[in-house]
Order: structure tokens, then sequence, then C-alpha cells
């Protein structure tokens, strides 16, 4: 029966899928074989040249062996990858800015930053943010139809707006009736705020009753309360 380690270099020749690469050679280097830990990612760094965690595996394993200098070289290439990954933050944070958002686009331009410091139209970009958002706490009003978008409803729901969402996914709704994910969380969103009414009447009528009653009314509704969803991802 073959050991473990031979059953690990088996897998390795056969020529696995980046999962499967990144799996072996983490238990690899749990078992100390720094050595072969990095020839494998040497070698499979070929074919998933853009595998950010296969990189990172790489680095770490020649900081711990000692091997700085080529850390430093593949350090290199992992901070060009996220770079790259992190375009979409600017992308969101505009679209969020067009819409009014501007303490929501905030930290995602500021992300970006930390990794692209030389883009002078995001650094404009997040002087203007700044200013916004400071020179205003109201909160937003909801957006024109040409922002509306299942994204911008779910932010809207997370920050507690509800009925901003609500009003966002209506937008929605309103330009796209056939999208059903919209369709059915408009319908969710409104079925909380109808539950959140009927505890505020059965609050209300039962408020002379005493409070053993009024207890009894919230005991009834937790259960309700913990059953209702959070925010899901769109499409």
């Amino acid at each position: 029966m073959k050991g473990s380690n031979d059953i690990f270099s088996d897998i390795l020749e056969r020529g696995p899928s980046e999962e499967t690469v990144l799996f072996v050679l983490t238990k690899m280097k749990e078992q100390g074989r720094l050595g072969e830990v990095i020839q494998g990612c040497t070698r499979f760094l070929v074919f998933y040249s853009r595998s950010v965690r296969l990189r990172r595996l790489m680095v770490e394993s020649c900081l711990e062996k000692g091997f700085i200098g080529l850390a430093q070289d593949h350090l290199q290439k992992l901070t060009g990858l996220i770079g790259e990954l992190v375009m979409p933050y600017k992308l969101m944070a505009k679209q969020l800015f067009e819409g009014g958002m501007w303490a929501e686009g905030e930290p995602l331009l500021d992300y970006y930053l930390a990794h692209h410091p030389e883009d002078t139209e995001g650094l404009a970009l997040l002087k203007q943010a700044k200013s916004r958002s400071q020179s205003s706490s109201e909160p937003e009003e909801p957006l024109p139809v040409d922002f509306a978008t299942p994204t911008i409803a779910e932010l809207y729901y997370e920050q507690g707006q509800l009925d901003a969402a609500i009003a966002t996914y209506e937008r929605v709704v309103e330009e796209e009736p056939g999208h059903a994910e919209a369709v059915r969380r408009l319908a969710e969103l409104k079925a909380m705020t109808a539950e959140d009414d009927d505890i505020v009447d059965e609050t209300r009528d039962l408020q002379d009753d005493g409070n053993r009653k009024v207890i009894g009314i919230l005991e009834r509704w937790l259960p309700k309360v913990r059953e209702i969803p959070y925010a899901r991802d769109t499409p």
C-alpha cells in the first residue's frame, strides 16, 4: 500500500485541476515538504499563471524556506494580479456616484486606490466623494430609473432603508417585468413591511391589556421575524 506522500505525487502527475493542485500542495506544505511544494507551484503556475491562491502559496513556501529573492519575485506578480482584480471596485463606485450614493461608493474607491494610487481620475473622484458625503448626512432619495438595479436595491436594504429598497425594486420591475428575481425580492420586502405594520397594529390594540399580553404578542411574532430572509445575491 502506497503512503500518503506517494499518493500526493501521483495526483500531481495526472494533470489535475487548479483546485486539486491547491489542495494537494497545501497538504504537502502542512507536512513540511516545502521543497516539493515550491517545485509543484513552479510547475503548475505555467498552466495557472493567474491563480492568486497558487501564487500566494508559492510566496509563503519560499519565505518559510528562506528563498527571499524568489518570494519577492512572486509577490510582485501576485500584487499585479490583485491590482487587476480590484478594477471592478472603481466601476461600482462610479455607478454609485452617478446615482448620488457618495458615502456608499467611497469605501469601494478607497480600496481600489490602495492598489492603484497613481490613478488621477480615481483620486479626483475620491476627493469629490469625501466632500459630498461630509456635506450631507440626509438619507438618499430612491434612485432614478436609469440607476435602479437589484444590486443598488440591496445596498439600500443593508443600510436599513427598506422603503428606498422597495422603490428601487419597483423601478427595476417596471423597466423589466420579466426580471423574476427582482419580482420575488420585491414581494419579500413588501411582506416585511406588511408584517411590521401588523406587529404595530396588534401591539397598539393590546396596550391597555397590560404588559403581559404585549409580551405575548411579541413572542408570537418573534419566530416570524427570524424567518425573514436577508439580502441574497442578485443575478
